[in-house]
């Protein structure tokens, strides 16, 4: 079977946060709630949420097909769920993937993002 690399222009990251104590259900109140937006943002590829054991940990796996559909969820995300996000977790990692634009990375920057690059396949060498 044959392996193919995703697009040049899609972009992914993995963010790591800490539930806030005493705040799992409302942390995944609002991870349901983001999730249930994904239909209606067309820029959106797919959300994970994965929580470790004792649920103080979650990984957030979000891939966006390119940089115009990440803007159109951080502009959802910013009006309607960053308030209640940011009262349940705090971040603790946040790495991105693949081919950012400027406008990317300085929204994405502003969190803390560390940004990686391919190094084999469509932006790599």
């Amino acid at each position: 079977m044959s392996k193919k690399f995703p697009p040049p222009e899609e972009i992914f990251w993995i963010y790591e946060v800490k539930i806030n104590p005493g705040k799992t259900e409302e942390f995944v109140s609002v991870a349901r709630d983001l999730m249930a937006t994904m239909e209606d943002e067309p820029g959106t590829v797919e959300y994970r949420y994965s929580l470790n054991a004792d649920r103080s940990i979650c990984h957030i796996y979000e891939r966006y097909r390119d940089s115009d559909g990440l803007i159109a969820h951080a502009d959802n995300f910013g009006r309607a769920f960053s308030e209640r996000f940011a009262e349940a977790c705090s971040p603790s990692r946040f790495s991105v993937y693949g081919a950012p634009d400027d406008r990317v990375r300085s929204i994405l920057h502003q969190y803390g993002a560390t940004f990686f690059s391919n190094i084999i396949g469509p932006t790599g060498s």
